[in-house]
């Protein structure tokens, strides 16, 4: 499984490098005249429960999860490696708030620049595949023999891979991840070397 050092490096990638200024207009307010929206849920829920279709309803959205943790929407925008390419991603943020450790203490102060490899090393490295393609497969496997690996998906079940694999697979979310690593090319890999205080990404044809 990812660890808690890999975790909160993952984390704050995702952080914002700019604060935005936050501008207050004051108007005058008036009354919202609308049905309250937990009450409309419930009188549904109340609707089906009298027709004695409440329970297929709830298999129903019970079969429309499990579909989308098996097959969830491929990544937009990444397609497989033409052109293979190495560049560093300096991880690099303006906290725009105190950061805090387990015990209380703070670690970076709100308007700080603060660069998470300062304090915890990545000690996996960060596979991005398409997990339909048996290439892409059998070039993680490759990497296995190398490399501690997180392996996340832009496309395919991570279920199902999780079997082969025998490790946790995760799958990148509307492609969030690839796009602040500012990956394009799948397969691709991302690690530190070292004591670098950049990652390395690689796009690679398998």
């Amino acid at each position: 499984m990812i660890g808690l050092r890999q975790l909160l490096i993952l984390g704050l990638f995702l952080c914002p490098k700019v604060t935005a200024k936050n501008f207050v207009v004051w108007e005058e307010t008036f009354s919202i005249n609308e049905p309250d929206f937990m009450k409309q849920i419930y009188a549904k829920l109340g609707e089906l429960q009298e027709k004695g279709k409440l329970e297929a309803a709830r298999r129903e959205i019970e079969k429309r999860i499990i579909r989308t943790l098996e097959n969830p929407q491929p990544v937009q925008g990444i397609i497989h490696t033409e052109t293979p390419r190495t560049f560093e991603f300096d991880p690099t943020v303006q906290v725009t708030r105190d950061l805090k450790d387990h015990n209380g203490r703070i670690f970076a102060k709100k308007g700080e620049y603060f660069n998470p490899l300062d304090r915890v090393k990545m000690t996996k490295a960060i596979l991005f595949i398409d997990g339909d393609d048996d290439s892409h497969i059998k070039w993680a496997f490759s990497k296995q023999k190398e490399h501690a690996l997180c392996l996340i998906l832009v496309n395919g079940s991570p279920l199902k891979l999780q079997k082969h694999f025998n490790q946790s697979v995760y799958f990148d979310q509307y492609g969030i991840l690839v796009s602040k690593l500012g990956i394009k090319q799948v397969p691709a890999m991302a690690l530190q070397r070292r004591d670098e205080k950049v990652l390395t990404v690689t796009e690679e044809i398998p």
